[in-house]
């Protein structure tokens, strides 16, 4: 199920078919691919996503639907589709996990009926001990890891880590892509002495700005905020520009580039924030499925990254962004 360089090799030709031009004869036998998601119907993050998802289904000749919950974040809606979906017998599944044991019924279902499935995003079995950690492949980014690099970063803007005084905000207490995050960040925090608190901001933006405006004005001392979905960063941002912060006053550091982030990177606000490339996530489960179908390979893991974005290449990842490609 790990990293096949062979395969590696092979999927990155493809990829590169996207932008050279390169067409993959497609067989008569369309394939039907199902991506099922925690994201509601408005989460700009999984636009990007489902645009990958789009461009490699077209380009491999396939069938792939993504299906959201009514609401962000409802797992037990995003179970429902999950069941709901086993009774088409999709030829592949993509789904992010969001928790360690709630999806286990269904995912081992799909697997004893043949059908492959692929983790992407978010994997709550990561480190768990489940036995279907090692059955399901993941095209993600490394949570745990990229909050340790987040913190790292951040840190380089003070003469000594230990001078850190950190809100560490977790939009989602209790799932995995949060905690992970967040637990990279205060293991580094821990390690070098640093002050913070981690505190529940919520998922709206608005109550994300409430939230942390409301903590700078009870700790007027904190010079740094990490969050960890992509709806933190803009509201962190107002949050200390409505607190008295200038720019650069505090560091606020998260992830993924939607509009309202790059705008607050350019003002000074965001410091920089982590891209998980997203739209690979949805692109590169689609091929994996269709090279497994089409010719028997089997699925291997994909880390889609560390990309910092901050003042020095915003413009770029922002023209991206509007594309729905960064």
């Amino acid at each position: 199920m790990r990293t096949k360089l062979l395969v590696g090799f092979l999927c990155l030709m493809l990829v590169g078919g996207l932008v050279g031009g390169f067409v993959i004869p497609v067989s008569a036998q369309e394939y039907n691919f199902v991506f099922i998601t925690q994201w509601g119907p408005e989460s700009a993050f999984s636009a990007v996503v489902e645009h990958g998802m789009k461009d490699a289904a077209k380009m491999v000749g396939v069938k792939c639907t993504m299906f959201r919950p009514p609401k962000e974040g409802d797992l037990a809606a995003q179970l429902a589709l999950f069941k709901a979906a086993l009774t088409k017998n999709p030829d592949g599944i993509i789904t992010t996990i969001p928790h360690p044991t709630m999806f286990n019924d269904v995912l081992k279902k799909a697997l004893d009926r043949g059908i492959p499935v692929i983790c992407s995003n978010t994997d709550g079995l990561r480190g768990t001990g489940n036995p279907l950690d090692k059955k399901i492949p993941y095209i993600g980014q490394d949570l745990f890891h990229s909050g340790y690099v987040l913190a790292t970063k951040a840190s380089e803007h003070f003469s000594n880590p230990s001078q850190m005084k950190v809100l560490v905000g977790v939009e989602v207490p209790g799932v995995s892509w949060a905690e992970a995050r967040a637990g990279g960040q205060i293991k580094f925090l821990k390690e070098h002495g640093a002050k913070f608190e981690k505190l529940d901001v919520g998922t709206e933006m608005a109550t994300i700005q409430s939230r942390i405006l409301a903590y700078l004005k009870r700790h007027p001392d904190t010079n740094a905020i990490f969050t960890q979905g992509a709806f933190g960063p803009a509201p962190s941002a107002k949050a200390a520009r409505a607190a008295g912060y200038k720019p650069g006053q505090i560091i606020i550091a998260g992830y993924d580039v939607l509009p309202e982030t790059a705008s607050e990177i350019k003002k000074g606000y965001v410091t920089f924030v982590i891209d998980q490339q997203p739209y690979l996530q949805g692109y590169l489960p689609v091929v994996q499925l269709y090279l497994r179908k089409k010719y028997g390979f089997s699925s291997w893991d994909v880390d889609t990254g560390l990309g910092i974005v901050d003042k020095s290449n915003v413009d770029l990842i922002a023209k991206l962004a509007k594309k729905r490609i960064r």
